[in-house]
């Protein structure tokens, strides 16, 4: 969390992942959030290729789904959103 450092959440709170010998396994934390904002950003950039990077980052950032919960804790106040950003 981070008012200032942090721009937006993202799911990372048991988050089922592939583990050696064809297992699965659940994490938490920023390595389990961040796959899910690089997931949405490969997603916006297919859609629409000519964006530039600070275009990118202003889209994802402004489509965030608002949440009491993340006012005052991100810098945006909300959770990534990938319908928002497709849309």
């Amino acid at each position: 969390y981070g008012r200032t450092k942090v721009h937006l959440a993202a799911p990372g709170v048991n988050i089922v992942s592939t583990v050696p010998n064809n297992s699965y396994s659940s994490f938490s934390g920023t390595s389990m959030a961040t796959p899910h904002v690089s997931g949405v950003a490969a997603l916006v950039l297919n859609a629409e290729p000519g964006l530039t990077v600070a275009q990118l980052k202003d889209r994802l950032l402004r489509t965030v789904t608002p949440l009491s919960t993340l006012q005052g804790v991100v810098s945006t106040g909300g959770m990534l959103n990938a319908f928002n950003a497709l849309t």
